[in-house]
């Protein structure tokens, strides 16, 4: 009798034997995208969508090491993302994919994970990078199996890049407490010192300074404000504070011209023409630098440089996430910058010279227009001679208001900040603020008044850009995929996003903030919250923190969890903010694969469409004879006896051409042939399965020696 995929897959769901278990102890892989709703069922699997998602279908990287750490197998994606091309890894040590500060730690971590084997996850409480061939590091998860062999024990590595995540996470976090603190300060250099301080020690950087424009308006000088966290750095700050650089000189002057981030891997190595201060950064132990401009309406407002003690190549992601902040500072500081200026306005509203960037005019006691400067001309339209002696009020959209200003000058002495409309002789409007003050004969006899008029069009164009990006801030929040929380250290939820509201199953924030007036009732695992709530108040955040909550309804689920501590004025943890993401689904397909593989009774192989191997299970190498590394790339023919291989080759290249789950009719009563070249009968069931790279074919093969006695 002939089975169905179907009813083999339930006859493999339903084996719990004991030498299955011992054969294969679990194989972990972590892929969100295959984690669908009922994507494994309880008695129902789907063969198509389980291997998806296995070895070279894998969108994570899977390497197989034996117990001394020598790589045996390595999937496409592992090839990708460590950057080596096809089999290169094979046969190699692992540490070859790992930095070297960590490879001591790794060795003594795999003896450990030898001796007492178990599937896990690695780095739930640090940090974990991974080392590609052009010798760039980037953070990932790991999850750790094993199969345990005659002979040796052989370790599963599931690794997931995860540098897109970790950098939205860090950029979101930069500009939470960014925005705020920024939009608190009082003043640009308090905006900038906030600035230093939180990239610097979000980052890791040693030292932070920012460069702006001199008063000549044609260099660049030292901001008083600056950030470092090593001692030897003072002396490279005291010498910054006597340099000035002219375009295109220096770090600072070469971002400024360039209106470009730029990084040097080591100041130390280079010359003084590129690096003017390298004198005194080598004997303070400066090796990496970034420079990073902030801008706003195409415009440089300053140029932040930051310094590291250790050589460095440069990080792209770094760099994406510091010219992300400095891109929400360019609007905030050009505010800043708009409100210093009109503070200003009164200072050089004095006299025509001072004033000469906005309209001014002279108006004797009467309203005539004594003198304007060309600003005047152009906002007007009018030239110099026929504005003098004509009324000043007839230029704005609204006299009655310009006299009443008027007025109010000769009554107060002074006038700022007066909002009017002047109109040009083409219909064009210009919104200004009109700022005034008598002027005075030596004898203190009132002969007119000094008028500026300062165009706030640029202002208003950037306060809109200012709420539009705070907006779309929000709008990131609301609509994000993760939930994202705020409670207070005893477990009151401060806020949760429409997401997180969803996660947890309630209709609402409001209800969610309602209904659970603790946290630590949401974990169903008693003190899981309480070690959450240590791990952050030890070390600020906490990564990929799983715990098992319960929804509204009562239900549970998984949830991965990564937060930091809300702080006070004075350091004090006084809350915890995050994100939270659910990952039921994943754990509920980890699970029911390992069961799936170690369950199969029969040889299952995915080939391509030249033939040749891709995928493997266990009972495939013992039906066979041959190892998994003997037969992952090779043809599938070197399972076929000599006179089937020609009409198979026919079949398989028809079957390309019209795919469908079928058994092969060729083979109803075929042969495979064994390593030692005994043939044994068979059955062969084959299915089709759509990948990105194309079709592959999934075979079923059952030895049928003792159903044929």
């Amino acid at each position: 009798m002939v089975l169905s995929n179907r009813q083999i897959i339930n006859d493999i769901v339903n084996i719990q034997g004991e030498e299955n278990k011992k054969s294969l102890q679990g194989v972990l892989m972590k892929d969100e995208d295959k984690t669908k709703e009922n994507l494994f069922a309880e008695k129902t699997i789907n063969p198509e969508v389980m291997f998806k998602g296995i070895f070279d279908f894998s969108p994570d990287a899977i390497i197989i090491v034996n117990k001394e750490g020598i790589i045996l197998q390595a999937n496409a994606e592992a090839e990708k993302i460590f950057g080596y091309a096809g089999k290169e890894l094979i046969n190699r040590p692992v540490d070859i994919l790992i930095p070297e500060r960590f490879r001591k730690r790794h060795d003594e971590h795999l003896k450990h994970f030898i001796a007492k084997p178990h599937t896990r996850l690695m780095g739930s409480e640090l940090e974990l990078y991974g080392l590609r061939k052009d010798g760039t590091e980037f953070p990932v998860d790991i999850a750790l199996g094993f199969i345990e062999t005659e002979s040796a024990i052989i370790v599963f590595s599931t690794i997931r890049d995860i540098t897109e995540y970790k950098l939205r996470d860090t950029q979101i976090n930069l500009l939470l407490s960014l925005t705020q603190a920024i939009n608190e300060a009082a003043d640009l250099n308090t905006a900038i010192d906030i600035s230093l301080n939180k990239i610097c020690e979000a980052t890791g950087w040693n030292y932070g300074e920012a460069w702006v424009l001199g008063k000549d308006k044609i260099s660049y000088v030292c901001s008083p404000v600056w950030y470092t966290n090593d001692s030897r750095l003072t002396k490279f700050r005291n010498e910054s504070e006597k340099c000035v650089f002219r375009a295109a000189t220096g770090l600072p002057g070469r971002v400024w011209s360039s209106k470009k981030a730029e990084w040097i891997p080591d100041v130390s190595i280079i010359s003084e023409d590129i690096y003017p201060r390298v004198t005194v950064a080598k004997e303070c132990g400066v090796r990496a630098g970034l420079g990073v401009p902030i801008i706003s309406d195409n415009e440089v407002l300053a140029v932040l440089v930051f310094l590291m003690s250790e050589c460095q190549k440069k990080d792209k992601h770094l760099v994406d996430i510091v010219s992300s902040v400095a891109t929400q500072l360019g609007s905030v500081m050009r505010k800043k910058l708009v409100e210093e200026r009109f503070r200003d306005a009164s200072l050089y509203a004095r006299n025509l010279i001072e004033s000469s960037v906005d309209p001014l005019a002279t108006i004797s006691p009467d309203g005539k227009i004594t003198d304007v400067n060309k600003a005047t001309e152009e906002v007007t339209g009018v030239s110099r001679e026929k504005l003098i002696g004509s009324d000043f009020s007839e230029y704005f959209t609204e006299p009655d208001k310009a006299r009443e200003g008027y007025r109010q000058v000769f009554d107060k002495g002074i006038v700022r900040d007066y909002l009017l409309t002047i109109r040009h002789i083409s219909g064009k409007v210009t919104d200004v603020l009109y700022n005034a003050i008598v002027y005075r004969n030596e004898a203190g006899e009132v002969e007119g008044v000094f008028a500026a008029a300062r165009d706030i069009t640029k202002q208003k164009r950037m306060e809109e850009a200012l709420r539009a990006s705070e907006a779309k801030y929000r709008g990131i929040v609301e609509n994000a995929a993760e939930g994202i929380f705020q409670t207070t250290i005893d477990g009151r939820i401060l806020s949760a996003n429409p997401a997180c509201v969803r996660i947890l199953g309630y209709d609402s924030a409001e209800e969610l903030i309602a209904s659970v007036t603790d946290a630590r009732k949401l974990y169903a695992e008693p003190g899981r919250r309480l070690h959450l709530v240590r791990s952050v108040r030890s070390n600020g955040s906490v990564s990929d923190f799983e715990a098992i909550i319960k929804r509204k309804d009562g239900t549970k689920i998984w949830v991965l969890i990564n937060a930091h501590a809300l702080t006070d004025s004075t350091g004090r943890v006084v809350g915890i903010e995050g994100m939270v993401i659910d990952i039921t689904n994943r754990k509920r397909a980890q699970k029911n694969f390992q069961v799936l593989i170690d369950g199969s009774p029969d040889a299952i192989i995915a080939v391509d469409r030249n033939f040749n191997i891709l995928l493997i299970n266990t009972h495939t190498e013992k039906l066979f004879g041959y190892s998994r590394l003997e037969m992952i790339g090779n043809s599938y023919e070197m399972l076929l006896p000599d006179r089937f291989k020609l009409k198979h080759a026919k079949y398989c290249s028809e079957y390309f051409d019209n795919p469908s789950t079928r058994i092969m009719a060729l083979h109803m009563s075929a042969f495979a042939k064994r390593r030692t070249g005994s043939e044994f009968p068979v059955e062969i069931n084959m299915s089709p399965v759509e990948t990105d790279e194309g079709i592959v074919i999934v075979i079923d093969i059952r030895d049928i020696t003792e159903k044929k006695k």
